[in-house]
């Protein structure tokens, strides 16, 4: 591309440095991690940790660390995301945390002006951006009341170790949805300072942090096989290499094929040898008649460790059922 090159002594430095020091922006792999939730007032001061309230619905705050909820998320690039699934422990089989709609909100829809408010619960999981769902819940499972809940609505910054949910009304739209507190219980909703004055005792905003306990990199294999189709079919044996690509590792994976099987029933003097971690010999033959109609298929797996990392993966020969395949 051509530029206009009326440019002075600086500037013409300034770009020549900008054409040579672009660097390569390589994508993050995915991590799983585990947390706990630390629960912020003002100026940063720590008010305690998330905790499962055993006699109520919404969680309350506990100084003590090593009774928090722990909570379990995945993040695709490793580093934020949206409208993420916190899991937790299951309580009465409701294994994600997020807002459920309160006992005496009017609707499931906050907003300014509105006290109505959330509860921060256990779940059944629901479709990122979709709506208030009646899905079940722990609390619509204890009372009988059909309130609606949300699992998929965090927005998570690992850098930051920020936290932040975002509840979506009935009609889509997406309120400003604010964290607080109130009698040592962590709740949500629209407007606090609307909740106080439906529910008279003090309210203090708060933010929600995370500490990581965990954080564990997703591990993956691709694999592919040569020759992936063996021809002629002379029932000779065929030498098949399989050469795994990794992703996630920390260190050198060693891999290795793990099982091998046939779409046909195997022939008396055997159809495959395993004789390498990723070398294998296949018969080159298929049924005449009774086979998958495009002829045999082998399939192949290996497994690659490094550590307590594993991952495997599937490949397919194909031995054709005729030279039109």
């Amino acid at each position: 591309m051509k530029r206009n090159l009326a440019f002075t002594g600086v500037g013409l430095i300034i770009l020549a440095l900008a054409d040579l020091c672009v660097p390569a922006i390589a994508s993050a792999q995915a991590v799983n991690y585990t947390a706990i939730i630390r629960v912020e007032g003002d100026g940063g001061t720590s008010l305690g940790y998330v905790q499962t309230d055993p006699n109520y619905w919404t969680p309350l705050l506990t100084p003590n660390s090593a009774s928090a909820m722990i909570v379990s998320f995945r993040l695709p690039n490793g580093q934020t995301g949206t409208q993420i699934d916190l899991a937790t422990d299951p309580r009465s089989g409701f294994a994600y945390f997020g807002p459920v709609m309160g006992r005496d909100s009017t609707s499931s829809d906050i907003a300014p002006g509105s006290f109505n408010y959330l509860y921060l619960g256990h779940t059944n999981q629901t479709v990122p951006n979709s709506p208030p769902q009646s899905v079940g819940n722990y609390f619509q499972a204890s009372t009988g009341l059909d309130k609606q809940s949300e699992s998929a609505v965090w927005t998570i910054n690992i850098p930051a170790l920020t936290l932040v949910p975002q509840w979506v009304n009935s009609d889509q739209t997406t309120p400003g949805t604010v964290v607080f507190v109130q009698s040592n219980h962590v709740y949500a909703g629209g407007d606090p300072d609307a909740f106080r004055s439906r529910f008279p005792a003090p309210v203090t905003r708060v933010t929600l942090h995370l500490e990581i306990l965990t954080e564990v990199p997703e591990v993956s294999v691709s694999l592919t096989a040569t020759p992936s189709v063996l021809w002629p079919a002379n029932h000779k044996m065929t030498l098949v290499t399989l050469t795994p690509t990794t992703t996630g590792f920390s260190g050198t994976p060693t891999c290795a094929i793990t099982t091998v099987g046939s779409s046909d029933p195997a022939s008396p003097e055997g159809d495959w040898q395993v004789t390498g971690n990723l070398t294998v010999l296949l018969r080159a033959e298929r049924l005449a008649k009774g086979g998958l109609k495009d002829g045999r298929v082998y399939t192949i797996a290996v497994q690659c460790t490094a550590g307590t990392s594993s991952a495997s993966k599937t490949t397919t020969v194909l031995v054709p059922h005729d030279k039109g395949k």
